[in-house]
């Protein structure tokens, strides 16, 4: 999730959308995505198959990651 947070301040450079515009792609609130970033939370399945298509990387990847540490 760190490339995600990362993401608003060069995003729109790249080309990539914001952690909203992210959420708002997935229909997954953006509340969810915050606490995975902070670590309150686990990533769930949806989230990951969510990444693994953005990222064009195995859902594996993502669901092996702890918390706050993608």
């Amino acid at each position: 999730m760190k490339l995600l947070r990362r993401s608003d301040w060069f995003a729109p450079a790249l080309g990539w959308p914001t952690m909203g515009e992210f959420a708002h792609l997935t229909k997954i609130p953006v509340e969810r995505w915050t606490a995975v970033i902070c670590g309150s939370r686990p990533l769930d399945l949806d989230m990951a198959i969510a990444l693994s298509i953005f990222w064009d990387a195995p859902v594996d990847h993502f669901l092996n990651e702890t918390p706050g540490g993608i």
